[in-house]
């Protein structure tokens, strides 16, 4: 009857599990997750022609971001950000395509949004040139 409870509790939002039957649980999320969350950043840095050091650190930015994501899911803030369940977020392949394209075009750097793009117009008005 008891292993009966602890087995209905694995399944109840609120329900407590002991740590010993969370932890396989858990590391095969972890395992699971891992291989989609950089894969996407490994796929644009190979195609993109990264140093090993850039590639680097596309991987860690998608790992952290993953990581900062998961936790808001985890602990909600006030009830408004988050849904307070274990939910495992990772990166997405919907934006491959369009940051291959920007990384080939504009570099590493614009990659990870830390450059603007150096295309100008070619307006002359006083808006384009900043007056």
């Amino acid at each position: 009857m008891a292993e009966s409870a602890a087995g209905d509790a694995l399944f109840e939002r609120t329900g407590k599990v002991s740590f010993v039957q969370v932890l396989p649980h858990a590391l095969q999320h972890v395992l699971a997750a891992f291989a989609g969350i950089v894969t996407p950043a490994i796929i644009i840095a190979s195609v993109c022609g990264f140093t090993p050091q850039e590639e680097a650190a596309v991987i860690q930015a998608s790992l952290v971001l993953s990581a900062l994501d998961i936790f808001l899911q985890q602990f909600p803030i006030k009830g408004v950000v988050g849904s307070g369940l274990p939910i495992v977020m990772g990166a997405s392949f919907t934006f491959v395509p369009a940051l291959k394209a920007v990384g080939l075009e504009l570099g590493f750097e614009a990659v990870l949004g830390a450059r603007q793009s150096v295309a100008r117009s070619s307006c002359s008005s006083a808006c384009c040139l900043g007056a």
